[in-house]
């Protein structure tokens, strides 16, 4: 479960289906099925969610959760107060009003997550290489970190905190084949515990022991030069 548009102060977004059919669900109830290109307004009102399709007002809820019926279903979010680009998005979501703002938790399959967060750190115009290793080290952070959210209701974000997660990966095929390529893998040290599998955008020509920077000494983050 990552949370997505994470701090984004967002009061209104708009809810599309790409691909699929949604069922929605609040109450225990499903109060609306959507077929492909069909949208619903989601506007937090205070404590609760507030749910439109049509100019018809469909309900007030305390929660309501984007279900997907087919094999493969895709969604997309347009915030439109504050305004934002829209995002394309895998798989389920749920939503309520948490803290003044509307909370957005995306239900992803993991390998799918795994190749969006490839695409959002790594780009997408490198070697298939590259991103079978990117691949790896993503899948064993998030392994690593998956409880770092659990006590606010989801288990990553999807910013530099955790992953820096923008939506599904589109842009290149490479990368979803690498993270197919290297399903299941994650890294692990001599005590077969899964490692802190950090990784950076620029290191400036030579990485620092992990005991420089954090306070624990870790064998396998070692000071190396970076070409």
């Amino acid at each position: 479960n990552i949370s997505i548009f994470t701090n984004q102060n967002l009061q209104s977004i708009y809810f599309t289906v790409v691909t699929g059919k949604y069922k929605l669900i609040a109450g225990n109830k499903v109060i609306l099925t959507l077929n492909e290109n069909d949208s619903v307004r989601f506007k937090r009102l205070s404590d609760k969610v507030e749910v439109v399709c049509d100019k018809e007002i469909i309900g007030v809820f305390d929660m309501v959760q984007a279900t997907g019926l087919n094999t493969n279903n895709i969604f997309a979010i347009t915030p439109t107060f504050p305004k934002q680009n829209t995002r394309v998005y895998d798989d389920d979501i749920f939503i309520k009003s948490v803290n003044g703002e509307l909370q957005i938790v995306n239900d992803v399959n993991f390998e799918k997550y795994v190749a969006a967060t490839i695409e959002s750190e790594g780009g997408y115009v490198a070697p298939t290489e590259y991103y079978k290793v990117q691949a790896i080290l993503c899948r064993t952070y998030a392994t690593k970190n998956y409880q770092r959210h659990l006590s606010e209701g989801f288990n990553l974000c999807d910013k530099v905190h955790c992953q820096a997660y923008r939506g599904k990966a589109v842009k290149n095929p490479n990368i979803v084949k690498a993270s197919n390529q290297t399903k299941g893998l994650v890294i692990v040290d001599s005590n077969q515990e899964i490692i802190t599998a950090t990784f950076f955008s620029n290191s400036g020509g030579q990485t620092l022991n992990s005991e420089e920077y954090w306070t624990m000494k870790l064998p396998y983050l070692r000071s190396i030069k970076d070409t």
